[in-house]
């Protein structure tokens, strides 16, 4: 029973990690699926790190997770191009 949860190698589950300024994002293949059988979401994007520390997404496609994860790499990019001095 408890094997069924054990988790694959951390390879596995990652689909993209991107650190910028000391905060991290990172997006990954969830375990269970966090939707439903209508709209299936097995994939997060959440940042770790900055003012948006703990803000998530989760998609229902490996394509609609990497678009996700690409654009919370611009944003932020784009914020730390504004830091006033």
């Amino acid at each position: 029973m408890f094997g069924l949860f054990k988790r694959k190698k951390q390879v596995d589950i990652i689909i993209a990690k991107t650190r910028i300024n000391g905060v991290e994002i990172s997006t990954i293949r969830l375990p269970i699926n966090h939707g439903d059988a209508n709209n299936p979401l097995w994939f997060e994007t959440m940042v770790f790190g900055g003012d948006q520390c703990g803000e998530l997404e989760r998609y229902s496609s490996i394509n609609l997770a990497l678009a996700g994860h690409f654009r919370w790499v611009l944003a932020l990019r784009e914020q730390s191009c504004h830091v006033s001095l």
